[in-house]
């Protein structure tokens, strides 16, 4: 799970850190962060969070993308998920982090499905449920990238099956394809 925290931090703060590093926040950017344009809450969030151009300020990064998962966005729940289950400038909160994964994993995250089941695999913030974590990390397979996060979500959906029976793999397999309309990026070909 450490590896996979890791690792879906360095991803989803690299893409919004590359585009943050342009930069201190201008007045312009704040202004369409305070106008609700989530794309300047998003890079705000990422200056505030990874000290670009500012000085690095969790509280202030962990605003700007609340208001953009506010809002719905996947990319900013995810973070947010990120933060919580990290403790990143708040106390370590799994039942947060699960809750605002939830989200972004309902819309199709992969990082933010893998990071699901890996709590409901561990028992971490949610109760314990084999069958939950193999759904998630099924959803994430399809949702994911090739490179190590898809590597991780395999490994894990694998690692569930062989603690699990016939019977709640193949419960796992239906709610993955039932729920799948609705948490999935696009139609992608199952791994």
């Amino acid at each position: 799970m450490v590896r996979m925290f890791a690792a879906g931090v360095i991803s989803l703060f690299l893409v919004n850190g590359a585009m943050a590093a342009e930069g201190a926040p201008n007045s312009a950017l704040k202004q369409a962060g305070d106008k609700g344009i989530v794309d300047a809450q998003l890079l705000l969030g990422s200056q505030y969070l990874l000290g670009y151009g500012v000085n690095r300020d969790a509280g202030k990064a962990r605003q700007w993308y609340k208001r953009a998962a506010d809002q719905g966005d996947p990319k900013a729940q995810t973070v947010l998920g990120l933060i919580h289950l990290s403790g990143t400038g708040v106390s370590v909160n799994r039942a947060m982090a699960a809750t605002w994964f939830q989200m972004a994993a309902l819309q199709g995250s992969g990082q933010a499905q893998l990071s699901l089941a890996a709590l409901y695999a561990e028992g971490k913030g949610v109760l314990r449920d084999y069958t939950e974590a193999h759904m998630w990390a099924s959803l994430a397979i399809a949702n994911l990238p090739d490179g190590e996060n898809l590597n991780e979500a395999v490994m894990l959906r694998d690692g569930l099956a062989q603690k699990m029976s016939a019977d709640e793999i193949a419960e796992a397999t239906d709610r993955a394809a039932g729920l799948g309309i609705f948490a999935r990026k696009s139609k992608t070909a199952h791994r």
